[in-house]
């Protein structure tokens, strides 16, 4: 596995409808403040 410091790959289906959402949510991910519970390393 390749690591990529500072990297972040957002995917959405429904992108057009949430994109506002979820540019806060990466925003805050890339600030260290949201999504923990949905990164790869908790496996």
């Amino acid at each position: 596995m390749v690591e990529l410091p500072n990297f972040h790959f957002a995917v959405s289906r429904s992108g057009a409808t949430l994109s506002v959402h979820a540019g806060d949510l990466v925003a805050a991910e890339v600030l260290g403040e949201a999504l923990a519970a949905f990164r790869l390393e908790r496996f």
